[in-house]
């Protein structure tokens, strides 16, 4: 038997630009999403002192500062092997195939990933929550949705 708490809170979203790649020639086109995180935290027992798995006021924290921190930019795949990218004055300039695209560079994130799909962006929010506070998230289970209807999810369990 296992206890569970869930984390689906309205202010758990983020608004970004992304395009999918495919391939080394194929892509979606720029456009964005209105993600929504959702977070599962799973524990054998309960804390015998609060009878909670785990302090929901600071889990709610650590959750929103993730999705502040993608919101309203360009999310570009540091991590691909088909995008080229570099900073040039104050653009960040990324080039894919036959396409390239110039951005405002406080505008655009590169990530440690080698796309932007709803499945990395899941493994990333995880693993930023687990690096700001293993001990709070031992187990846990983030969905990221991209839509309602479509999400992907990653986690312990």
């Amino acid at each position: 038997m296992a206890y569970s708490i869930n984390f689906f809170k309205e202010d758990f979203k983020f608004s970004s630009a992304h395009f999918t790649l495919f391939s080394a020639s194929e892509s979606e086109r720029l456009h964005g999403h209105n993600y929504k995180v959702e977070l599962e935290l799973q524990a054998a027992h309960l804390n015998p002192e609060t009878g909670m798995i785990a302090p929901a006021h600071e889990i709610k924290t650590h959750i929103r500062a993730v999705c502040e921190s993608l919101d309203e930019y360009v999310l570009i795949p540091k991590k691909s092997k088909w995008l080229k990218h570099e900073v040039h004055e104050s653009q960040l300039i990324v080039a894919f195939h036959n396409k390239h695209y110039s951005f405002p560079k406080e505008e655009a994130i590169l990530l440690p990933l080698v796309n932007i799909t709803t499945e990395t962006l899941a493994v990333y929010v995880y693993d930023e929550l687990k690096n700001k506070a293993p001990d709070l998230f031992s187990k846990i289970k983030v969905t990221v949705n991209e839509t309602h209807g479509q999400g992907a999810s990653y986690g312990d369990f």
